[in-house]
């Protein structure tokens, strides 16, 4: 009887228990869930957090060529998809050209007011021109003219020189050209110069003559004659005199015999 009665208060006793146990298992389990809920919140916030930051420095950086609802006209496009080109294609660059972002803002603002194709062209090569990279360069239809001037030019520390010339002018290699369209010579290629790129300026020298052939570009920078011919005051043996060269579809500049202070030499450094 006493372990019938036992039993029985033990079978009666169980249920609580047990049901004791799994509400403590249910409180365990509903603050775990809460924990992780927390914890789950807390890794999203710092994502969000984190993609605000990045965003916000996408956005800055943009902001530096225009702000938000601004118009851009087609010239202006075209540069803020370059501009974002050189980010994207040259990671952290700008952080070696401290002025990049400011240079690019500058030239958006000037380029709100340009609605020549050639002045365009112009002013981004002259943006080009500053990253002194060979490698980023604007090329352009209007760059590849079927006429061009027959001359060549090289550089020497007492001036610029006649390297290359159409035939009828070849007694002039090597001689030094002191005006190029009654512009002293040397401002003349300095300001040519900025349409070139490279890493230094012996490379920009080395290519200017290249931009120096094609019309189009001295029209660009102002450099141009009302005609369009290209007048060189030449010095020759102590004596300056003039010759106007004018563009034509042929010519080979390549087989000339350089003389003179242009001559290729074979001396050891």
């Amino acid at each position: 009887m006493f372990e019938s009665i036992a039993i029985n208060s033990l079978c009666k006793n169980t249920p609580k228990e047990y049901r004791m146990s799994k509400e403590s298992e249910r409180n365990a389990t509903s603050t775990g869930r809460i924990h992780n809920l927390l914890r789950r919140i807390s890794v999203i916030a710092s994502i969000v957090v984190l993609l605000s930051v990045a965003t916000h420095s996408e956005l800055d950086a943009s902001s530096l060529l225009s702000e938000p609802n601004t118009k851009l006209h087609a010239f202006q496009e075209d540069f803020d998809f370059f501009y974002q080109t050189l980010l994207d294609s040259h990671p952290g660059f700008e952080s070696g050209q401290p002025d990049f972002c400011q240079e690019a803002a500058t030239l958006m603002e000037e380029i709100a007011t340009v609605t020549d194709t050639l002045q365009f062209e112009a002013k981004l090569r002259g943006f080009t021109h500053l990253l002194q990279d060979g490698h980023t360069r604007v090329a352009s239809y209007s760059g590849q003219s079927p006429t061009t001037y027959p001359i060549g030019l090289w550089w020497h520390e007492s001036g610029w020189y006649v390297e290359m010339i159409s035939t009828e002018y070849k007694e002039l290699i090597g001689c030094k050209v002191v005006s190029i369209n009654s512009i002293d010579a040397e401002t003349f290629m300095t300001r040519l110069l900025q349409l070139t790129t490279g890493e230094n300026i012996y490379w920009f020298r080395d290519q200017v003559s290249f931009f120096l052939r094609n019309s189009a570009n001295l029209q660009a920078l102002n450099l141009a004659s009302p005609d369009g011919a290209l007048y060189l005051t030449i010095e020759q043996n102590g004596t300056q005199s003039e010759i106007v060269l004018l563009e034509a579809e042929r010519h080979s500049l390549w087989s000339n015999k350089k003389t003179g202070i242009t001559a290729l030499h074979d001396d050891n450094y």
